[in-house]
């Protein structure tokens, strides 16, 4: 269930990726600021003996079509009806070349529009003729008439388009967007890298090599917005620094050093399992852009066949993208597991010093006993001694019975040769027999295991913490017990844990295991960090349950 969670919430991180660029992809589709081409229902041309021929426009040059001076081009077509073409009668316009002569514009056989350039020099002028169609021109026939007045006219009305002053703008935002997205990205990856390298620095286990990323993140995002007006806002040198092939190459050459020096095996298994996450992705994404005619799939032919013709620029920065995204992604997650462990740590660290104050308290509780005992032995000698001038046998086994079990009190069980584990199960033992609780432990283990310590004692001090707690919770109390036994068998460490509990146990919605103790905010995680440590040995925690039984056991793989 875990594993199926964690593989879900992957998935839809990779969603919101994937819908996050595709809405802001939507503002950089400025391929043209058009509103659409007028499609002409007739195209003809008068000659100067007033004979008429057809022309077809759609020829691929105008020179084609045997327009000369003095003949007169005539095109006609239906206008769009209201709301057709979004806004072409409020705020949208006719764009047209006049070419070099008289070109009239008619709506419906009636003059709307009229100029005329008598050679190139007037027609420059012109340039384009942007015309506002009047609000209720819509559904009527447009006619354009265009007499050239010279032998050269290569240029006409009969290419005149819709556009708006809004599809200007749009095209001019969504050129500018193209470089100033990308750059907010790697400028926000930059920031971000920089903040993970300065949070391991301040923890005292910096990771240089993220500093390869950074710059390497910099550089593409200075390239990037430089593309697209850097001439304006950088020196020349810069600038010409930005275009060059060294804009490309550093950055990949920073990055294959970063993979050189994190040449470590879960690292490439990592970045495998995102390469080929990622290369499912776009697969699917490819066949959906296709299917609907997508940029996305338009984008990447365009790749490969500038790659394939000896230009690999544009792949090259798909590459470095790619890396710099994936490698940011695991530097945070690394970040974040330092983070996570360091916490664990300090609260182990905790446990271990808790652990070392109680079995300060019971040794110093031993030294008062010991030293009344010693105020009290020159008492038990003379008694001893009394009893056994009168002969009293009876009496002096008793008293010696007495004094044995006295002395016994002072010595703290010796569970196992292993130091840290030996101090545990006797503070364990302490604290069960303050609460009367009775303990039994075996623990046949050598002095040394191969187990971290932290680990080692997370996991113990956890499992007899949870088991004090619900065994002192059992009334009658002589109902009160728990049991441990440690051992390795086969090259696993064996830990099994019995003890009694009130029942039945307090379950959240998934089943989990709930913390009984009154401060449920600081507590709760013992179930989970012994999972954790199981886990990382190879291994499971079983937990299972009578009545009034709860028993916890699992067997660490020691490598």
């Amino acid at each position: 269930m875990g594993k199926l969670r964690t593989y879900l919430c992957a998935a839809a991180f990779a969603l919101i990726c994937v819908l996050a660029i595709d809405y802001l992809g939507r503002f950089t589709d400025g391929e043209s600021p058009l509103l659409g081409d007028i499609a002409w229902e007739h195209s003809e041309i008068t000659g100067v003996d007033g004979a008429v021929r057809p022309v077809d426009i759609n020829m691929s040059s105008q020179s084609d079509w045997g327009l000369e001076a003095g003949e007169q081009l005539r095109l006609t077509c239906t206008l769009p009806e209201e709301g057709e073409i979004p806004g072409l009668y409020e705020y949208a316009y006719l764009i047209m070349e006049t070419g070099t002569g008289e070109t009239a514009v008619l709506l419906d056989g009636e003059e709307y529009f009229r100029c005329e350039a008598r050679d190139m020099e007037q027609e420059l002028t012109f340039q384009q003729l942007h015309l506002t169609l009047p609000p209720d021109a819509a559904g009527k026939e447009l006619a354009i008439l265009f007499t050239p007045s010279g032998p050269e006219n290569y240029i006409t009305p009969a290419f005149a388009r819709y556009s708006s002053e809004y599809a200007q703008n749009a095209f001019s935002a969504a050129y500018y967007n193209q470089s100033a997205i990308p750059t907010g990205a790697y400028s926000m990856g930059f920031v971000v890298l920089c903040a993970i390298f300065l949070v391991g620095l301040a923890n005292g286990s910096p990771d240089w090599s993220l500093l390869l990323l950074a710059v390497a993140t910099s550089l593409t995002a200075a390239r990037e917005i430089n593309v697209s007006s850097g001439y304006y806002f950088l020196s020349s040198a810069a600038h010409q620094f930005l275009l060059s092939d060294h804009a490309y190459l550093i950055p990949t050459a920073l990055l294959l050093l970063y993979l050189f020096l994190n040449r470590r095996r879960s690292f490439w298994r990592y970045l495998g399992v995102e390469t080929l996450g990622a290369l499912a992705l776009a697969s699917a994404w490819y066949v959906y852009s296709r299917s609907v005619g997508g940029h996305f799939y338009s984008n990447v032919n365009a790749v490969l066949g500038y790659t394939l013709a000896g230009y690999p620029q544009d792949l090259l920065i798909w590459l470095n993208t790619y890396l710099l995204v994936s490698c940011g992604f695991m530097a945070a997650y690394g970040l974040l597991q330092n983070l996570v462990r360091t916490q664990s740590e300090a609260r182990t660290l905790a446990l271990k010093n808790d652990l070392i104050m109680d079995n300060y308290h019971t040794i110093e509780q031993n030294i008062q006993q010991t030293s009344t005992l010693r105020h009290e032995l020159k008492n038990y000698v003379a008694v001893l001694d009394l009893l056994y001038q009168k002969g009293d046998m009876e009496g002096l086994g008793r008293r010696l019975g007495e004094l044995k079990a006295d002395t016994e009190k002072l010595s703290l069980p010796v569970y196992t040769d292993n130091y840290l584990i030996n101090a545990i199960l006797q503070n364990t033992a302490a604290r069960a027999g303050e609460a009367g609780i009775r303990f039994q432990a075996t623990a046949p283990l050598p002095p040394e295991l191969p187990v971290d310590e932290v680990d080692l004692c997370s996991l113990l001090i956890n499992l007899l913490d949870n088991a004090l707690e619900a065994a002192g919770r059992v009334e009658p109390p002589d109902r009160r017990h728990i049991s441990v036994r440690l051992k390795i068998n086969q090259g696993f460490f064996a830990v099994y844990c019995e003890n009694s509990y009130a029942g039945p146990p307090q379950l959240d919605e998934e089943g989990h295991l709930l913390t009984t103790k009154e401060d449920s905010g600081s507590h709760g995680f013992g179930i989970r960090q012994m999972e954790s440590i199981a886990k990382k040995y190879g291994s499971v925690l079983n937990v299972s349950y009578t009545e009034d039984t709860f028993t916890v056991q699992t067997a660490l793989h020691l490598k």
